[in-house]
């Protein structure tokens, strides 16, 4: 009953009398090498927490599911930070346990493709995609310590990507623009030549009138 008592009130091990002192001093110091462990766990994990909270990256972490066969055929949601959220306008609590191809079926196969390389070879992968459905352009970084779960981060270049095309179309126009104003150009310069010839023809004329 003692025991049991000391147990509910917070106690974690106990001793009985008559007790050998050292084997009291082995499990006090074994508790306080457990308590020091735990709070160097706390403390890891509260600094795993601000990251994850604050990165500016999207981050997500996905578990496999595979076929009968072994084979990777879907990615279950496991976790999403907040930068994930802000950046697909994809909710947390919405993707939370479902697989990719229930949350986002209209997901391309470059996805999956990349996602089956990454979980069946413990390759990181690491690649540019355009998400039709929220159109935007990523960069994204496919990794995976088990092939059990693997981690996806995504950085948004939306802007770089579109300000790139935007100076590909300028490029792409002012070459358009140089090749007619030179074909406009040698047009005039043809026209010019054949005025010149027929300016000289009527120099030539108008000499042989006068002689």
């Amino acid at each position: 009953d003692s025991m049991i008592k000391g147990f509910e009130s917070g106690a974690v091990d106990y001793v009985t009398k008559p007790f050998s002192r050292n084997e009291l001093l082995a499990r006090v110091g074994s508790h306080i090498k457990l308590k020091i462990t735990l709070e160097e766990i706390e403390e890891s994990e509260s600094s795993y927490r601000m990251l994850f909270n604050n990165m500016t990256n999207g981050f997500v972490l996905h578990k496999v599911i595979r076929d009968e066969n072994g084979i990777p055929v879907d990615y279950e949601f496991i976790k999403v930070n907040p930068a994930f959220e802000k950046l697909t306008g994809l909710k947390h609590d919405d993707l939370l346990y479902k697989s990719l191809k229930t949350a986002m079926p209209n997901t391309q196969e470059t996805w999956i493709k990349n996602y089956t390389l990454t979980a069946e070879k413990g390759q990181a992968v690491g690649f540019e995609y355009y998400s039709k459905e929220i159109d935007k352009y990523f960069e994204v970084i496919v990794f995976t310590p088990d092939r059990i779960f693997y981690a996806t981060i995504l950085s948004d270049v939306t802007q770089k990507r579109k300000a790139e095309l935007k100076l590909i179309e300028y490029n792409d126009n002012l070459e358009k623009l140089i090749m007619e104003k030179t074909a406009q150009l040698s047009i005039s310069l043809e026209r010019e030549k054949e005025l010149t010839t027929e300016i000289q023809r009527a120099l030539d004329k108008e000499k042989e009138l006068k002689e």
